[in-house]
């Protein structure tokens, strides 16, 4: 990506391509390294999709069962580095169906470039629906956990509304300029 706009029509067709794929109002989790696909996704799940829940990616696989249970994830975006734990998660979570590869092509489950392409297909006959979508400030967009320092983990859910504003708080302390 080099531009703004370029990772801004990504986020829209892996939106269009993750409501194509039946994921719609899902809950959608992400294990991986962070990148600049770990980023776009959590924009594109919590600004439409669903609602998103990143994990830590060293976590072993009992706390990620632990907490895919929590956030009721069905679905998970996931680098090939964590494929095998989250196949192994997936065998004691039976709500968690779908594992979308973030940075390879596996056979057998959705893929990244894949679903980009197919929401980029839907944007250019006209059909998109994520592009459309109205936000209810209200609704819940992402669950964050605690460290669970002091006991079990717990889910401290976000909304739209707690989004937008913690991105305006933050505008006195990042200088952003036109141009």
């Amino acid at each position: 990506y080099t531009t703004a706009h370029e990772m801004y029509e990504e986020v829209m067709n892996l939106g269009d391509g993750l409501i194509a794929a039946g994921l719609k109002d899902a809950h959608i989790a992400i294990v991986s390294h962070n990148s600049v696909r770990y980023v776009l996704a959590d924009i594109c799940v919590s600004s439409g999709v669903g609602v998103v829940t990143p994990m830590d990616v060293d976590a072993p696989a009992e706390l990620l069962t632990t907490l895919m249970d929590k956030c009721d994830a069905t679905a998970a975006f996931c680098s090939f580095k964590c494929l095998s734990k989250l196949e192994e998660v997936r065998k004691a979570c039976p709500a968690l169906k779908t594992l979308i590869t973030m940075d390879r092509k596996v056979d057998g489950y959705p893929f990244w470039e894949e679903l980009t392409a197919e929401g980029k297909k839907i944007a250019e006959a006209g059909s998109s629906v994520y592009r459309n979508i109205e936000l209810d400030l209200e609704a819940p967009a992402k669950i964050l956990f605690t460290s669970g320092t002091t006991g079990a983990n717990k889910g401290v859910i976000l909304t739209n509304a707690n989004l937008a504003a913690n991105i305006m708080n933050c505008m006195d302390t990042i200088k952003a300029e036109v141009g």
